[in-house]
C-alpha cells in the first residue's frame, strides 16, 4: 500500500525580495497544500545575516507530506533570496471535555488554604494571648 501522511506545518520564511513566487514554486513541486498565507511584513533584523539587516517575513499554514519535509528544508534553503527557514509541526488542539465528578469535588488548594487561615477576631485573640 502507498499511504501518504499529510501534516500541518507553519512554515516561516525570511527573503531578501518581497516576490514568494519561487517558494510558491518549490511548494508545488513538493506537492504542499497551502491553507493560509500571512502578509509579507519588512522587518529589521537583530544582526545582520548575509550582510543584511532589513528582510521580508512571511508565514505559511500549509499541509505537507511527512515525507517531504526534509526534501522541503533543503529545496527552500537552496533559493538565493531565502535567508532562514523555519518549518514547525503544528499541534491539534484537544476539544475541552467534561470533567469527572471525582474531580469537581475535590477542594482546590486555595479553597484549603482560605479554609486553614484564621478568622480576624481569633487572630486577635491569640494576639492578645500572647502580649499578656
Amino acid at each position: 500500500m502507498d499511504e501518504k501522511i499529510i501534516t500541518q506545518f507553519e512554515i516561516n520564511v525570511l527573503v531578501q525580495t518581497e516576490s514568494v513566487d519561487e517558494i510558491k514554486r518549490v511548494f508545488k513541486s513538493h506537492g504542499v497544500e497551502i491553507t493560509s498565507e500571512k502578509t509579507i511584513q519588512k522587518i529589521r533584523l537583530s544582526y545582520d545575516i548575509k550582510k543584511q539587516q532589513y528582510a521580508f517575513f512571511v508565514t505559511f499554514e500549509a499541509s505537507v507530506p511527512k515525507h517531504e519535509e526534509k526534501e522541503l528544508r533543503a529545496d527552500l534553503s537552496k533559493i538565493p533570496e531565502v535567508v532562514r527557514v523555519l518549518i514547525t509541526e503544528k499541534k491539534e488542539k484537544k476539544v475541552n471535555e467534561k470533567r469527572s465528578t471525582d474531580e469537581t469535588k475535590r477542594p482546590s488548594r486555595l479553597k484549603s488554604a482560605l479554609q486553614a487561615m484564621l478568622p480576624n477576631e481569633a487572630l486577635e485573640k491569640k494576639i492578645e494571648e500572647i502580649l499578656q
